[in-house]
């Protein structure tokens, strides 16, 4: 559904904490939380308040060692359960995740950093109110941030980024109280965000300082001992310049009898030379606007860090606009950053020399900063300590674009405080994440919004809108990817003479969209991007990516590489993650990866020139299986009743199927996966591989129907038809023409004549067969089809038909007999007594089965009873059932129970009970788009009509 407000329409009054212990309350009562993985979303949404956090970030936090297929279902009930307790409208829906609004209640996070805001904007001018708003701030933690959650959870980037926040408030506030005199007010505090951060050298020395500026030298002193001792334990190292010049303070102290001065802050030294090495700024930038903020809010705060360098490391796939952000961050933030800007590109990914190494690198950063050639050591070691020295007490913005890996751009990186570096790579820079606290800046394609903007700067606005469907055309082409837009761009302003048309469908053909991009130098030519990474994997994980190009389906996970390279899916998943490793895939979310359509077009041409077509098609005949195997799966889980008209068995020992654990999951995977199974259904059946078409067709049905998908639906089960004759198996058409007339029958596809000519054929093979259960449901299905043509009488003779074929299947097989299918048949026929029996017993079978079979025998109870004239009854089942297809995530099934209900009721003379249940399945049909809203719509206005 579209995003909007997912906030409940209480208006009480709410307050959160999360400095200290998480902990809500509405008005004056506490609230309970909940699981504690309800616990850390809301603790993610409130640290984050007024940004979105994405669901892919949230399933990363909560499941930082791999999440389950059904994670983005759980997180959503999570959501639904936070709804009750957050204040109106205090929860936003966003594409692709959610936003707490700040406004919607109070928050201590906030509070304090307005606290802390108001304190550095008087620092300059009022030491003393600014200590006042400082210590405020600090007042306001009541221990560790959102205590109580999981430590695994709790480590997550956003809460340690808060944990900065207090620290840094914690070291600007010992600033102020010593240069006032006033060391014991900011000592409560310092001692607790020492505490919580015992290896943090530049904290540990500032309480050292306080300490000593109160006249408690001798607590200095072994608290100095204290930190040293854990230095040497946890870490192995000795303490450095700043903790060992407050020791040096404080022994000066105890000698001279003298304290340290009130403003004891390092004062920035203006370099000789001010080095401006940006590259030009991109006038035409667009887009990135989120990541602009979040850069800006880190690097900026590089002026108040006493403590450490603040690093943005920016990762991405090729052309995905990794340069182009750091450069325009860099430009935009520039006079931050007084003393200068250090740029370097180290060719990470350069296909035609070697990388340029860090030492050929920091010998240039030192000549620019001001260092005589002749001054610079022979030591790289003696360089790096040399460049920070030169570093310190300056304010430079480092950017170091393309390294390879973290250890290539560490010996670059700024050392002392009050300096900020950004970092570019297509690989990811865990060790930068982990070691220094970069912040990771991973780069998706551009939306559909920013790239339409893009493309008008380049263009202008005037030409872009002039050719409006040309525009849309190129963008789908491009699909997001900086490069490919501005590649685009380069040559349409070259020839400012062709219609956009005309060059647009250079780009659009399947078959040449690599060529459209490729008339500039080899730097910006697709394919020589790509290759630049390709060139890096092993044989392996280049077939694999050559492979790939065959999957049809956006988005992948292990089981499909793996059958397409006839290995297990932990190799797979290997050689996926060395592909996301090298930016050539994505993994958007735990498990499941996805590629750029270009990446695509570009294995698609390996493929064809690496890959004979004998190996293309076992490979391709492999994912086949694979599609059908899981297709097959998932829908047992999602409807155990049906069974499969013949078993499917794998292809070849080098197919995996999907490991789905629940129909959860079986839906979810279902819906996900559904355009490239169609996509298979007709890759499959053009090859002929008839068996594994039908395996495909049958398991697709259910989500089909269940959705109305009723223009895929016909289609397949066509393409079925045609398979199952082509093979000979009856079994498989009796139950394709079985789904065919069932499909004629209804609305979106009202065709009487196509309807009885299927179902007819059907009745002949059930009965040559000997199906009695196929039987008895085509034959509901027939009497149905009389009651809409208006002829009851043939209606009742045909369900009690239906009935005895049920009968004769209770004879043979007491098991098979779908209980509330005959119940249904019976309440049709108008015997409600036994087809209130029958509804009982289905229901006493599947009672706690929680599935869709269960959920719909309590249905079917709520149509007797509303029949029977109990309204109690009815409505008690049916909010059963409605509670089970709820708890399912099966919207579209409590709609038609909610629809169902109100329909019986109505029919049985109980107007007024009829209002709710059909309203409730109203505002759940229309927010589904089914046209089935308007059948319960048009009933309720005739149930208003009649007062």
């Amino acid at each position: 559904m579209p995003g909007g407000r997912v906030g409940p329409v209480n208006a009480t009054a709410s307050r959160f904490a999360v400095l200290g212990a998480l902990r809500a309350w509405r008005d004056d009562d506490e609230v309970d939380l909940g699981a504690p993985q309800q616990r850390a979303l809301l603790a993610m949404l409130l640290v984050r308040a007024g940004s979105p956090v994405a669901m892919s970030e949230i399933i990363e936090v909560l499941w930082p060692h791999g999440a389950p297929a059904t994670a983005v279902n759980v997180v959503q009930r999570y959501v639904s359960r936070l709804r009750r307790l957050l204040p109106a409208d205090g929860l936003i829906r966003l594409a692709g995740g959610y936003r707490f609004d700040p406004a919607a209640a109070e928050l201590d996070l906030l509070a304090f950093r307005k606290d802390r805001a108001a304190g550095r904007a008087l620092s300059g001018h009022d030491p003393h109110g600014a200590l006042d708003r400082m210590v405020a701030a600090l007042s306001r933690w009541r221990g560790p941030l959102v205590a109580g959650i999981d430590e695994t959870v709790r480590g997550a980037a956003m809460f340690v980024a808060v944990d900065r926040e207090r620290a840094e408030a914690a070291l600007q506030a010992s600033a102020l109280a010593l240069r006032v005199g006033a060391g014991d007010r900011i000592l409560p505090a310092l001692r607790a965000v020492a505490a919580a951060t015992p290896l943090d050298e530049v904290v540990q020395a500032a309480l050292i300082r306080v300490l000593a500026a109160t006249g408690r030298q001798a607590e200095a002193l072994a608290h100095f001992t204290v930190v040293r001792e854990h230095l040497a334990d946890d870490l192995g190292v000795d303490p450095g310049g700043d903790l060992t010049s407050a020791h040096t303070e404080v022994l000066r102290i105890g000698t001279a009898g003298t304290r340290p001065a009130r403003d004891s802050a390092p004062r920035p030294v203006t370099p000789a030379i001010r080095p401006a090495q940006l590259p030009g700024d991109l006038q035409s930038f667009a887009g990135r606007t989120e990541w602009l903020h979040r850069l800006s809010s880190l690097l900026t705060g590089a002026q108040d860090a006493r403590f450490t360098v603040p690093i943005a490391a920016i990762t991405g796939m090729g052309g995905v606009g990794k340069t182009t952000l750091a450069v325009h961050s860099a430009h935009r933030l520039a006079g931050d950053f007084p003393d200068g800007q250090l740029y370097t590109n180290l060719r990470g990914f350069d296909p035609s020399s070697s990388p340029v190494s860090a030492h050929e690198v920091l010998r240039g950063f030192l000549g620019a900063l001001g260092v005589p050639e002749a001054g610079i050591p022979a030591s790289f070691d003696d360089q790096v300590a040399l460049y920070r020295s030169v570093l310190a007490g300056r304010r430079v913005l480092v950017v170091l674009d393309n390294v390879r890996d973290a250890d290539h751009a560490r010996p670059l990186l700024p050392g002392p405080p009050g300096s900020a570096a950004i970092v570019t790579s297509r690989n990811p820079l865990t060790g930068l994440v982990v070691r220094e606290g970069a912040l990771p800046v991973t780069l998706d394609l551009l939306s559909p919004a920013e790239s339409r903007t893009l493309l008008a700067r380049r263009l202008g606005r005037e030409r872009t809108s002039q050719a409006s469907a040309e525009v849309t055309r190129i963008l789908d082409a491009c699909g997001g990817l900086p490069l490919a837009l501005a590649l685009f761009a380069a040559r349409a302003s070259s020839y400012p003479e062709l219609d956009l048309d005309r060059l647009a469908d250079e780009v659009d053909d399947s078959r040449r969209r690599l060529d459209g991009f490729s008339r500039a130098g080899a730097d910006h030519d697709l394919r020589a991007v790509f290759s630049w990474s390709y060139a890096l994997l092993g044989d392996d994980t280049a077939r694999l990516f050559r492979l790939l190009a065959l999957h049809p389906g956006p988005t992948f996970g292990a089981p499909a590489a793996a059958s397409l390279l006839g290995t297990d899916p932990g190799r797979a998943d290997a050689l996926l993650q060395e592909l996301c490793r090298a930016n050539l895939l994505i993994e958007h979310r735990p498990g499941r990866f996805r590629y750029h359509d270009l990446v695509r077009a570009y294995g698609a041409e390996l493929l064809g020139e690496h890959e004979a077509t004998a190996e293309r098609d076992a490979a391709q005949r492999r994912l086949f299986s694979y599609g059908a195997g899981s297709v097959a799966h998932a829908a047992h889980l999602l409807d155990p009743s049906r069974r499969p008209p013949t078993p499917y068995e794998r292809e070849s020992d080098g197919v995996s199927i999907e490991r789905i654990g629940d129909a959860d999951e079986a839906l979810e995977w279902l819906t996900s996966e559904r355009p490239a199974l169609l996509t298979m259904v007709d890759r499959a059946a053009a090859a002929r591989l008839d068996r594994l078409v039908c395996h495909l067709v049958w398991g697709l049905e259910s989500l089909l129907r269940r959705q109305e998908f009723w223009p895929d639906w016909e289609r397949t089960q066509l393409i079925g038809l045609e398979a199952a004759r082509r093979l000979g198996d009856k079994v498989i058409e009796v139950r394709v023409r079985y789904a065919l007339g069932f499909l004629y029958s209804a609305q979106h596809l009202d065709d009487p004549g196509a309807s009885e000519k299927h179902l007819q054929q059907a009745l002949r093979l059930a009965a040559e067969l000997r199906d009695h259960e196929l039987h008895a449901r085509v034959l509901v299905v027939v009497a149905e089809q009389r009651i809409k043509k208006g002829r009851p009488d043939e209606h009742r003779s045909i369900m009690y038909a239906a009935i005895g074929a049920f009968r004769m299947l209770e004879l043979e097989d007491p098991e098979r007999v779908p209980l509330d299918f005959v119940a249904y048949a019976h309440w049709r026929a108008g015997d409600l007594d036994n087809a209130l029996s029958y509804a009982q017993r289905a229901v006493e079978r599947l009672r706690g089965a929680g599935n869709h079979a269960e959920a719909t025998a309590w249905h079917t109870l709520a149509g007797i009873h509303a029949g029977r004239h109990d309204g109690a009854a009815a409505l008690a089942a049916n909010h059963r059932a409605c509670e089970l297809y709820r708890a399912l995530g099966d919207d579209f099934l409590e709609g038609l129970a909610e629809a169902g209900l109100g329909e019986a009721l109505s029919a049985a003379g109980r107007h007024e009970a009829a209002r709710h249940p059909l309203s409730r399945a109203i505002a759940i049909l229309e927010s589904l788009g089914s046209p089935k809203a308007a059948e319960a719509r048009a009933l309720l206005d005739a149930l208003h009509a009649k007062g």
